[in-house]
């Protein structure tokens, strides 16, 4: 076998695994989901880690060197990629815009819970100072949406 086919198989083949790891890590995730009571239990275990993360680090994280202020262009692009990231939001209808570190989401989602989501994840983002959820739920068979 020539050097260069060598090559090509072994990049292929950690390729497979990678694929495989992320197939796995997936199924996990859903595994916990199912088992562990869904996404309220998913957002529960959310909420007390942040609890016991600011308990373990009071009062200096999250605090900048004076004056600094994140980029809304940095605080934009995080919204975007949490939000795309998130398994339990389809983010393909939803505007994100910024001014100042407020974050403004439109748009239209499928679920209650998802708009709340979306919010939490917005809220969650470093540099943000205030969330204006504009977002509206489709009606289930319907082309309307309710606030």
């Amino acid at each position: 076998m020539a050097e260069h086919e060598f090559w090509r198989g072994e990049r292929a083949e950690r390729w497979r695994v990678m694929e495989q790891m992320e197939e796995d890590r997936a199924a996990r995730h859903r595994h916990v989901m199912r088992d562990e009571g869904g996404e309220a239990a998913y957002r529960r275990r959310r909420r007390e880690q942040g609890q016991r993360d600011r308990e373990a680090d009071p009062g200096q994280r999250g605090r900048g060197p004076k004056g600094y202020r994140r980029a809304d262009a940095r605080i934009l692009e995080d919204v975007s990629d949490r939000l795309t990231d998130d398994p339990f939001v389809d983010a393909s209808e939803i505007r994100v815009d910024i001014e100042d570190g407020e974050v403004t989401l439109s748009g239209t989602v499928d679920r209650r819970e998802a708009r709340r989501r979306a919010e939490d994840i917005a809220e969650s983002v470093s540099g943000v100072r205030y969330v204006v959820n504009k977002l509206r739920v489709r009606q289930p068979g319907g082309s309307g949406v309710v606030g």
